[in-house]
């Protein structure tokens, strides 16, 4: 299943987000003209999640439930 939304024109990147069976997927997207790797803000997201929610554990949820 695809989650990303196209990018067209004057949009120069997007974040897609999608919940399922208590796993949340995020999607970053950028166009190389404005960013080489979309890295930077995927660091970023994760380090102020990791804050958010307590910690890196989080990341190991969905496995942990058993969610492939």
């Amino acid at each position: 299943m695809g989650f990303i939304m196209p990018v067209g024109k004057s949009i120069v990147g997007s974040f897609s987000i999608i919940s399922h069976a208590d796993v949340v997927k995020i999607g970053v997207t950028m166009d190389r003209a404005v960013m080489e790797s979309p890295k930077a803000i995927v660091d970023m997201l994760q380090n102020n999640l990791d804050e958010l929610l307590g910690g890196p554990e989080w990341r190991d949820y969905g496995k942990r439930r058993g969610v492939k």
